[in-house]
C-alpha cells in the first residue's frame, strides 16, 4: 500500500472545498428561488415589485455554476463522449483521460485569466451595474473569480494525481480517479 503524500492530502482538501461549495451554491439557489417566487406573486397579486431580484438572481446563477465546475468535475459530470471509450485498450483509455483532463485544465485557466481581468477592470473603474441597486461590479467577480481559481487548483491536482497514478501503473486508481463511468457504476451510484 503507498503512503498517502501531499498530492492525496491537497486532493482531499480541494474534494472538501468543492463539497462545502456546492452546498453552499444549492442554498443561495434556494434562497433565491424564494426571493424569484415572492416577486413573482407581490408582483401579480399587489403590482409591487422586489427591486434587484432579477440583478441579484443573475449574479448568483454566474457564482454558483462557476463554484459547481470543481465539484462536477471531481465527481466525473463534465460530459464526455464514452460510446466507444470501453471498447478501447487500456494504455488508450487512459490517454484518452490524461487528455480529458489536461482540456479542462487549459479551459480553467483561461477562465481564470479572463475572469481575473475582468475583475481587475472593475476594480479600476470602479464599475458599478447599470441598475437602480449600482451594486459594485467586483463584488460578485470576485466571487466568480474565486470559483475559477478553486476550478483551476481542482483541475491541476488531479491532472497531478491522475498522472502520478499513470506513472505508478497504479491503473485502477488511475480509472476511479478520471476514467469514463460505466453504466454498471452509474446504475450502482443512482441505486445509492
Amino acid at each position: 500500500m503507498v503512503k498517502n503524500d501531499r498530492i492525496d492530502d491537497i486532493y482531499n482538501l480541494i474534494r472538501g472545498l468543492s463539497k462545502i461549495s456546492a452546498v453552499i451554491g444549492g442554498i443561495l439557489l434556494f434562497v433565491m428561488s424564494g426571493f424569484i417566487g415572492v416577486e413573482v406573486i407581490i408582483r401579480k397579486f399587489f403590482a409591487l415589485s422586489l427591486s434587484g431580484i432579477e440583478e441579484y438572481s443573475g449574479y448568483t446563477l454566474a457564482i454558483v455554476s462557476m463554484i459547481a465546475f470543481s465539484y462536477t468535475f471531481l465527481k466525473k459530470g463534465h460530459v464526455r463522449i464514452d460510446i466507444l471509450y470501453q471498447k478501447f485498450s487500456r494504455p488508450f483509455r487512459h490517454a484518452l483521460d490524461l487528455m480529458s483532463v489536461l482540456m479542462i485544465l487549459i479551459f480553467s485557466y483561461v477562465m481564470t485569466y479572463f475572469s481575473y481581468k475582468t475583475l481587475h477592470m472593475s476594480i479600476l473603474r470602479s464599475s458599478k451595474a447599470n441598475t437602480t441597486l449600482q451594486t459594485p461590479l467586483w463584488i460578485p467577480q470576485l466571487l466568480w473569480f474565486l470559483g475559477t481559481v478553486l476550478f483551476a487548483i481542482t483541475a491541476t491536482v488531479v491532472l497531478v494525481k491522475l498522472s502520478k497514478h499513470l506513472m505508478r501503473k497504479d491503473f485502477h486508481e488511475a480509472t476511479a480517479l478520471f476514467g469514463c463511468t460505466t453504466i454498471d457504476e452509474t446504475i450502482k451510484e443512482e441505486i445509492k
